[in-house]
């Protein structure tokens, strides 16, 4: 047998242009880029045993620990809320005042004529109070005569012994005007 030998056949083609070899250069590196990304993402992408992690898993995984995540700083701000309201309900005070203080007196009065201030205390305490202090400022030109109730200290300041829960205590205190008030008195 005799072999045929097949001589090669070469088609003329033109050489190609400077823009078609710059051309078929971007398309090499667009492509070796492209397979260096692939190959940097498929790193990034690996589990420790170096198998590709199924990324729509992690996303679900990261979506269910992102709502654990805020349900449990909701739980636990709540839980804080809570310490605060209960905190301040045990401890602040009552929205009564403990001692109710009431002043009465006349709304007009003649300078030089005696008249009386009324004081009223209540307790409105769950409790005894023991020694209660009270401090009375007067107008500049009130002159203090006397009291019902004895002075613990110069004309304006009475300690009162114990007030019971529920309990009141008033006296009257007696004084003047003298003239009115900031002004300087006149000299005949």
């Amino acid at each position: 047998m005799s072999k045929k030998i097949v001589e090669p056949h070469f088609i003329e083609r033109p050489l190609p242009t400077d823009e078609e070899i710059r051309s078929f250069n971007r398309q090499i590196k667009n492509q070796e880029r492209g397979e260096d990304i692939n190959g940097r993402l498929s790193e990034i992408y690996r589990d420790e045993n170096g198998k590709l992690v199924d990324v729509q898993k992690l996303e679900k995984r990261a979506r269910r620990q992102a709502v654990v995540m805020i349900f449990r700083w909701l739980v636990g701000l709540s839980f804080i809320g809570l310490a605060v309201w209960a905190t301040l309900l045990v401890f602040s005070p009552s929205q009564k005042n403990e001692v109710e203080i009431m002043i009465n007196a006349p709304e007009k009065v003649v300078a030089g004529q005696d008249f009386d201030y009324q004081i009223i205390l209540k307790n409105n305490s769950g409790s005894t109070i023991k020694s209660v202090k009270l401090e009375l400022a007067y107008p500049e030109n009130f002159v203090f005569t006397s009291s019902e109730l004895a002075p613990t200290s110069g004309n304006n300041y009475w300690t009162i012994a114990d007030l019971i829960s529920g309990a009141g205590k008033s006296f009257v205190v007696r004084g003047r005007i003298i003239n009115q008030e900031n002004s300087t008195p006149h000299h005949e």
